[in-house]
């Protein structure tokens, strides 16, 4: 009986252990901090009240119902929406919050690597993403930054995002993101740093051949992301397995830039579909296996253990019916022991949960095409246009872009799947704001 009990206690206490807390999530306070001056309505002891653009505000609902587990999840996703609607400064003060809380795991030292070792991403379900998605922060940090005119950071920030994509566990494709390879280089090249230049622009040949090298004397860059991103499935007897699937919005074929009468076409610096396949086998694979197996063993366990107690009950019968009572005693204690395993190796089985995290980067692009050209005039209102041609013959997709100065160069940037309602977002109307309240930190 001391035996049943303590197996009835332990498959309760797992069954506990699946829920877990999270931290109220802090989106709408990392919103607080950009253009204060503008944003914040008012100001007191229990928070702030502050102006946010209306895009943006489902990001911070759902901040507040999923907590810090979806806190880096929706980082992401508002800072490229906050990209598509013309503001930067929002990208740039959300990825910098998920890049904190992603450098605190994922960081080259001592200290992270120790961090790495007890962190187990399906027990702790805060989300850090994968390495395609962190290499993407890197990604996206950089562009906020390189429009900010911080050149500086801009190359930190995509140097970090290669440093991302070395955590894949692949050894053939480690490090392999030509996207920022050719980033660093465009970003020494606009500082002058012409030898730089040329030893990023290798490396991304190096992983990417039909990439062009900018001329010399380039200062224009138009960036033009395609396609859906790479989505999350699973697979296996219980989930465990996790495969990247294309999106059902596909890449556009050919990408056309024309920049005052010039056409030109652009190349596929990334794929992004291609960075998500071939990040290797991730040590979360292992312990989702191990999960499984856990499972297969547990219900099996539980099978036999029902048997034995089936039997058991019939050796009880049995003696109970020939007068043979040690018999009849035997096979009771048999079966309520197999009983016990079975019920306890059931809850257990019931209460493991292998399934992979399915979880990602929703609003990533397929692939990332680039062009460089001259700009030999200073005027800011000149626009870039660029047409998305199709596989499937539908409609040609165009967009006129709005330049930005970065440094001594310029930069253009564009998503086909984009809403229109977000490329016409006018930061000038007053119903394109939203009022949200802001809790204030504890005080120290």
């Amino acid at each position: 009986m001391r035996f049943l009990g303590f197996v009835l206690i332990l498959s309760l206490s797992t069954v506990g252990c699946v829920a877990t807390k999270t931290d109220q999530g802090s989106l709408n306070q990392v919103m607080s901090t950009v253009n204060q001056d503008q944003i914040i309505v008012a100001e007191s002891e229990e928070g702030r009240t502050i102006k946010v653009p209306k895009p943006l505000v489902t990001y911070i609902d759902e901040n507040i119902e999923g907590g810090m587990r979806q806190q880096v999840l929706n980082d992401m996703e508002a800072a490229v929406t906050a990209l598509e609607i013309g503001q930067p400064a929002y990208t740039r003060a959300i990825l910098a919050d998920a890049y904190t809380i992603v450098e605190t795991v994922y960081a080259d030292n001592e200290a992270a690597k120790a961090a790495r070792s007890k962190f187990v991403p399906e027990s702790n379900k805060d989300f850090k993403g994968e390495v395609h998605e962190r290499a993407m922060i890197g990604y996206y940090l950089g562009i906020s930054d390189l429009i900010a005119g911080d050149m500086e950071n801009a190359k930190v920030s995509f140097k970090w995002g290669e440093l991302q994509d070395t955590m894949s566990s692949s050894e053939d494709y480690q490090s392999d993101f030509s996207l920022l390879n050719f980033l660093m280089g465009w970003t020494d090249q606009c500082n002058g740093d012409l030898a730089g230049a040329e030893v990023h622009y290798a490396k991304a040949n190096e992983y990417n051949q039909s990439f062009l090298r900018p001329s010399p004397g380039d200062n224009l860059l138009v960036l033009a992301e395609t396609g859906g991103a790479p989505v999350k499935k699973r697979s296996g007897e219980y989930g465990e397995e996790l495969f990247y699937a294309p999106s059902e919005i596909p890449p556009a074929d050919e990408v056309v830039f024309n920049y005052n009468g010039t056409e030109k076409l652009s190349s596929i610096i990334e794929s992004i579909y291609f960075q998500a396949t071939t990040r290797g086998g991730r040590e979360i694979d292992k312990i989702l296996a191990g999960k499984a197996n856990f499972k297969e063993g547990a219900e099996k366990t539980s099978k036999v253990a029902a048997a034995t107690t089936k039997a058991g009950m019939g050796v009880t019968t049995y003696g109970m019916a020939t007068g043979n009572n040690d018999l009849a005693t035997a096979g009771a204690i048999v079966s309520l022991v197999s009983f016990g395993i079975s019920v306890g190796s059931k809850m257990v089985a019931y209460s493991t949960t292998p399934e992979a995290d399915i979880r990602y980067w929703s609003n990533l692009p397929s692939e990332v095409h680039a062009v460089t050209m001259q700009k030999t005039s200073s005027n800011m209102d000149e626009r870039v246009k660029v047409a998305y041609n199709y596989p499937d013959g539908s409609a040609t997709v165009e967009k006129e872009l709005k330049l930005y100065r970065t440094g001594d160069c310029y930069l253009a940037w564009a998503k086909d799947t984009t809403p229109i309602e977000y490329t016409n977002w006018d930061p000038t109307q007053a119903d394109n704001w939203v009022l949200v309240e802001t809790v204030a930190s504890p005080k120290k």
